[in-house]
């Protein structure tokens, strides 16, 4: 049996208890709430990341599942140069792309920015992870 997929998995599983993490620690409360919170100019700031973050999750997603390998004409290597999965490193920056919505999320609760204005960052994070399940990876 190979641990390919259970590695993926894995991963995937460890990816997607980091947004709920965050977010557990936001609701129970343990995150100190600063009183001034942020400038409207920083949470704008923090929510156009979380936008570029899913855009770009989004891009390197479908350019993931597709298998593009035909890039400027050139066919894709046969060899594995990230060892016996070529696959997984591309799937992890992915997922980190989707758990970054999250972290910009807590960052804004850290601060003392409203849950209600918090929650969206962590349920949008807590989505893209579920969307992006390692079993729609090629093989």
């Amino acid at each position: 049996m190979s641990t390919v997929p259970t590695t993926r998995t894995l991963v995937w599983a460890s990816m997607l208890v980091g947004p709920i993490a965050y977010a557990g620690i936001v609701v129970s409360g343990v995150v100190p709430m600063n009183p001034e919170g942020l400038p409207d100019v920083a949470r704008f700031v923090l929510a156009a990341l979380a936008l570029v973050a899913v855009v770009a999750s989004r891009i390197l997603w479908a350019r993931l599942v597709s298998g593009s390998g035909e890039e400027a004409g050139r066919p894709a290597p046969r060899t594995a140069p990230f060892g016996p999965d070529p696959v997984l490193p591309r799937a992890v920056v992915v997922w980190a792309l989707d758990e970054s919505v999250a972290v910009l999320g807590f960052i804004l609760a850290w601060f003392g920015t409203p849950m209600m204005l918090c929650a969206p960052f962590f349920l949008v994070a807590i989505g893209l992870v579920a969307l992006d399940h390692p079993g729609r990876l090629p093989a």
